[in-house]
């Protein structure tokens, strides 16, 4: 496929924050210097590659002022993070400076925000079109409406095979003949494996997702079948390997620690960009105050003793993952780096305050000091693609769903336990504090018996939310949204 149809619509290089101030601007060029000796430093006998990749980030589209770092001479800060015009336009800037690149996603982009409730996975289509994937890999969540929400999703990703095809891959998926995700023979929605070129040189990639906990916690069909995830990746790596394909990257959304696992029970598989677990890895993010799950990247070894890289990149569009892998001329790994890219914007607070444009300053200088930290302006181009869609979802914020009979904490409420009891220093929830959040919508999805409106009356049980009216304005003429109790 032309490179021109995988890099998307928009040209335009992402800008470090204008106001982030000289001495970030150039540390951020001077890391950025270091990173691309780094990737190049491979030997005329060796076949570099570049990983761009993100996973988890569950119809998180817009920014989120919730990030909390600690600075040495600052204290707790909250700064801004997330927002997929600002992955965009990193991706945008990763794989112009990388030609010899693959971007992939490694699942769960569904189910999370409003977006995702009100347009069934639309907004999220049209995110990675615009970014045009070179795969995407199923997580348990995609199945979270069933199989016939996930192939309309699919088939509005690749609405416009002309300008961008994203691979759909579950390997170890396999939908029965007849359906929608299997429609007719030659007509498979979801492929077991990708074969995708970088440069001159063919890559295979393959996608396992959770057998067990996507058929207890999701809603497939019960004639789509989940294998075991072990025995189908060893059997697509020996086809691959068949085919003279010797470079690896298997796509997994099981978490990290099941990943290292994996990759000690397979043979000839030289990547694994995991997911599912919402893992931050690089162990320098520790002088920010956040807790990494273990190193950037983490170094295994699979039966024969050979490398095998793992990685992962957080969650909700917050993290965009840049791997560089070196292969000797056997397609074995001889060396991997990079680095977790923390997406970051403009605003900060301390203590729920804003801070004078001084300390501002200084502080973002303090935080672009580290490897890793990308102030990125967003995409005006991507950001008017989702314009309208933000409309209604600001709309529909306006709107009261219910009453709270009594006081409840914002945090940790279940349909089938109840209200948590408030931590200490959490302040009690109100009706305006809940009467707006409909991003709590999709948590009912992940209970296998949720409660049915039947169950809840009005004005005398913690909360009461009415059904979501099937008559919602839709761009692009989405399916009505099913009722959140079925």
């Amino acid at each position: 496929m032309p490179k021109s149809h995988r890099r998307g619509l928009f040209g335009c290089r992402p800008k470090i924050c204008p106001r982030v101030g000289l001495k970030a601007a150039l540390l951020w060029l001077s890391l950025t210097a270091g990173w691309t000796v780094g990737a190049g430093a491979a030997g005329p006998d060796t076949f570099p590659l570049t990983l761009i990749y993100l996973n988890d980030h569950h119809a998180h589209l817009d920014p989120d002022l919730g990030l909390k770092l600690h600075l040495p001479e600052l204290g707790s800060v909250t700064i801004e993070s997330g927002e997929m015009d600002r992955v965009a336009a990193l991706i945008r800037s990763l794989r112009t400076r990388y030609p010899q690149s693959l971007v992939l996603h490694a699942g769960d982009a569904l189910i999370g925000t409003p977006y995702d409730r009100l347009f069934q996975g639309e907004t999220d289509a049209e995110a990675m079109r615009h970014i045009c994937l070179d795969a995407l890999a199923l997580g348990n969540h995609e199945f979270d409406r069933g199989d016939s929400s996930l192939a309309r999703f699919i088939q509005r990703l690749n609405q416009d095979p002309a300008r961008c095809h994203t691979a759909v891959l579950a390997a170890n998926v396999a939908p029965a003949l007849a359906t929608l995700l299997y429609p007719r023979p030659g007509m498979r929605l979801i492929q077991q494996e990708a074969i995708l070129k970088a440069g001159e040189e063919r890559i295979g990639v393959i996608r396992l997702i959770a057998a067990d906990k996507t058929q207890r916690s999701s809603h497939p069909l019960p004639t789509t079948v989940f294998q075991n995830e072990l025995t189908v990746a060893q059997a697509r790596i020996d086809a691959l390997k068949a085919q003279g394909i010797d470079k690896i990257v298997l796509l997994t959304h099981q978490g990290y620690r099941w990943d290292l696992k994996l990759a000690a029970g397979l043979e000839g598989a030289d990547v694994i960009v995991s997911g599912d677990s919402h893992t931050l890895l690089g162990e320098d993010f520790r002088r920010l105050g956040l807790e990494p799950a273990g190193p950037y990247p983490t170094i295994a070894s699979d039966r024969s003793g050979h490398k095998v890289c793992i990685v992962q990149a957080w969650e909700y569009a917050k993290a965009v993952g840049e791997l560089h892998v070196s292969f000797n001329q056997e397609g074995q790994v001889i060396a991997c780096t990079g680095q977790t890219h923390l997406v970051l914007g403009e605003r900060l607070l301390q203590n729920g305050q804003g801070l004078s444009e001084a300390v501002q300053q200084n502080a973002r200088a303090l935080i672009a000091a580290l490897p890793g930290v990308a102030f990125i302006q967003p995409d005006p181009e991507f950001k008017q693609a989702l314009a309208p869609y933000r409309t209604q979802v600001a709309q529909l914020e306006q709107e009261h769903l219910g009453v709270a009979a009594q006081d409840l904490c914002p945090v940790n409420w279940s349909p089938v336990k109840g209200p948590a009891p408030c931590a200490t220093g959490v302040q009690p929830s109100h009706t305006a504090a809940m009467s707006n959040n409909w991003s709590l919508l999709p948590i009912w999805r992940s209970f296998p018996r949720p409660m049915s409106p039947s169950s809840m009356s009005a004005g005398s049980d913690p909360i009461c939310l009415p059904a979501p009216s099937a008559a919602r304005p839709s761009i692009a003429s989405s399916p009505s949204p099913i009722p959140w109790w079925s």
